[in-house]
């Protein structure tokens, strides 16, 4: 037990766009609404104050009117290479999401940390979450 393997999610994701773009895409509310939900026809209600001890929230809206609520605070900035916060939701409490910007080849790599899951099914669906919403975002820099 207490094994990382067992608590943590990592996803990793290349985009072709600048550190700073990305950056911006997971620190300003206005561009993290057009992107952070997990499903077609979803949207969100995002609100923040970007710096180390502020507080964020993220309300994701189902089509059919269900909502999701996530909340937390941010840690650590470091413009624009990682942001850390925590990561809270009905189902678990303070977790901690870690998001690194690497340069890459063609573009900046998304490494995203996801630390401290309780159990095989939040981590699976946290997994999933996190890539939607990464596919979510990489569409929204392709328009």
């Amino acid at each position: 037990m207490g094994d990382k393997k067992e608590t943590n999610v990592v996803v990793r994701k290349v985009f072709k766009a600048d550190r700073d773009a990305l950056f911006r895409a997971f620190s300003d509310p206005e561009i993290i609404r057009q992107w952070f939900f997990a499903g077609e026809g979803w949207s969100a209600d995002v609100t923040n104050e970007f710096k180390v001890g502020g507080q964020y929230r993220v309300d994701m809206h189902e089509p059919d009117g269900a909502t999701y609520s996530h909340w937390g605070e941010y840690r650590e900035i470091d413009v624009p290479q990682k942001i850390v916060f925590t990561w809270n939701w009905p189902f678990v409490e303070n977790t901690v999401v870690t998001v690194e910007f690497r340069k890459a080849a063609d573009g900046t790599e998304v490494i995203l940390t996801h630390e401290f899951l309780p159990d095989e099914e939040e981590r699976e669906g946290h997994r999933s979450g996190w890539n939607r919403c990464l596919g979510n975002l990489e569409k929204m820099l392709l328009k």
